[in-house]
């Protein structure tokens, strides 16, 4: 019984040798650092055409949401429609796709080169630094998936490339 408790401690001592180093695999001197990129795009000179665009885009669409709510809410009622509100609705279901597919097209071609130059930044730094890792705050954070649970304030690499891409 000794002897079995005894090759118990052992096996139990033996495997945090064996397994607590694995737990810190990172290599030496790697350096994860990450940015708020919608802020980094935010301050590109293309930015407030952005913003522009998306105000423009979500009053539009806000426009033809509020044309197809009594629509909706009388289909979730359980109503039926009359042949003209079945067209009305057809009409503005088309019309509110093609119009988020416009503004995503859009929207999408004029934030082109603020991604492209806050990539670029986020490369140069990355090198010049020494970074192994840079990411997305807001991806792998609270606001996100929530893959980073903590990181200090002085990895935050926004400002620098918000330096860069002005």
């Amino acid at each position: 019984m000794k002897r079995n408790l005894l090759f118990g401690a052992l096996s139990a001592v033996l495997a945090l040798v064996v397994f607590v180093p694995q737990l810190n695999a990172q290599p030496q001197g790697t350096q994860i650092v990450f940015i708020d990129a919608q802020r980094a795009i935010a301050s590109h000179p293309a930015g407030e055409q952005l913003a522009q665009l998306r105000e423009q885009a979500q009053t539009e669409i806000a426009s033809l949401r509020s044309d197809l709510d009594p629509i909706v809410t009388k289909l979730q009622s359980g109503q039926q429609l009359t042949a003209q509100e079945r067209e009305l609705y057809d009409t503005l279901i088309r019309s509110l796709e093609a119009v988020q597919q416009r503004w995503r097209n859009e929207i999408g071609a004029a934030s082109t080169p603020a991604i492209e130059a806050v990539n670029a930044a986020i490369e140069q730094i990355a090198q010049t630094n020494g970074y192994s890792m840079v990411l997305d705050g807001n991806v792998a954070g609270q606001n996100g998936l929530g893959l980073v649970v903590y990181a200090e304030e002085e990895l935050d690499i926004t400002d620098l490339v918000i330096e860069r891409i002005r």
